[in-house]
Parts: structure tokens; C-alpha cells; sequence
């Protein structure tokens, strides 16, 4: 039975361990900072596994156990400029054969 935490009858609530499955997207770098403060507490108490696309899969990787390399919408640049039709290639490959 897991312990009771809190004080009072009203504030008793019982924590259990769960499995939590955990998506970011990668393309840029915010979704996978502002995820890795959440996940460092959730892998105190539960089993966490990390599906994540693009840059991303490495940053989480180094600081994770479970880290799962999915694919995820892509932007493809050349210098600071965005090359449009081969962003819309590289994604429609990547949606039919589902590698990045």
C-alpha cells in the first residue's frame, strides 16, 4: 500500500510509482529545456520513458536514461535562410517512412 502524504484527512492523498511516457518535439532547442525541469522530478519517484525528435534526442539523452528517438517535423536551413521545398521533401519522407 503506497504511504499516505499531507496532514489532515483532507490533505491525505497517497503517491504511487507510475510509468509516465514523455513526447517532445525537437526542432528547436525550448520544448527540450523547459521539459528536461519537469522530467529531472518525474524520474525521482517513476519509471519515465522519453520519446523525442530532431536536436533534442541528444540533449535529453545525456542527462536521461529512456531516451527514444522518434520522427518529428523538420525545418531544413542553408546559413539563416530556409530552404523551403527541400523542408517540404525531407518531411514527406520522413512521414511515410517514419525516419528522421
Amino acid at each position: 500500500m503506497p504511504e499516505p502524504v499531507g496532514a489532515g484527512p483532507v490533505a491525505l492523498r497517497y503517491v504511487t510509482h507510475m510509468r509516465i511516457l514523455s513526447g517532445v518535439v525537437g526542432e528547436g532547442m525550448g520544448h527540450a529545456t523547459r521539459s528536461r525541469v519537469i522530467l529531472e522530478e518525474l524520474v525521482k519517484e517513476h519509471e519515465v520513458h522519453i520519446v523525442v525528435s530532431g536536436r533534442a534526442r541528444d540533449y535529453l539523452a545525456q542527462r536521461f536514461e529512456n531516451v527514444h528517438r522518434i520522427w518529428g517535423f523538420s525545418i531544413a536551413y542553408e546559413g539563416n535562410s530556409v530552404r523551403n521545398l527541400h523542408t517540404v521533401v525531407q518531411n514527406l519522407k520522413g512521414a511515410v517512412t517514419g525516419w528522421p
